[in-house]
């Protein structure tokens, strides 16, 4: 009896193991191009198009950079979308007509360009893990 059940229990423990994986399209990136407009949607930058929202924080870092960002603007996004979710990682950004192109320091063959799930970045302090 004791056998058995241990036996259900790893078991029980292979199939919860196996079930939790990832499988078919949910981790596989997309790519993905989106016209809308610009706008701040729960904190984030957001394109909107039609009812669809789609987030792409990575436009934060160059907020007083690009002077076309704003509120309202055109958008033309090319980018990477991961599974189902309506984060993107861009590639090319189009805003009012004007191009910027943000593959030229990705590595080959990485569509998120180092930010993608679980990147955590380099440290930027003194803690020595």
């Amino acid at each position: 009896m004791k056998r058995f059940m241990a036996l259900l229990a790893i078991t029980l423990f292979v199939v919860g193991m196996v079930s939790a994986q990832q499988w078919g399209n949910r981790g596989r990136s997309q790519s993905i191009t989106v016209n809308g407009t610009l706008q701040l949607q729960n904190g984030t930058i957001a394109v909107i198009n039609g009812g669809t929202i789609y987030y792409v924080p990575t436009l934060e870092r160059y907020i007083g950079f690009i002077e076309e960002l704003k509120e309202g603007a055109q958008v033309n996004l090319e980018g990477y979308i991961m599974g189902n979710s309506n984060y993107v990682q861009p590639s090319k950004v189009t805003i009012n007509g004007k191009s910027y192109d943000f593959t030229a320091n990705a590595p080959q063959g990485n569509p998120y360009n180092g930010y993608g799930r679980g990147y955590v970045g380099q440290r930027s302090c003194c803690w020595d893990w």
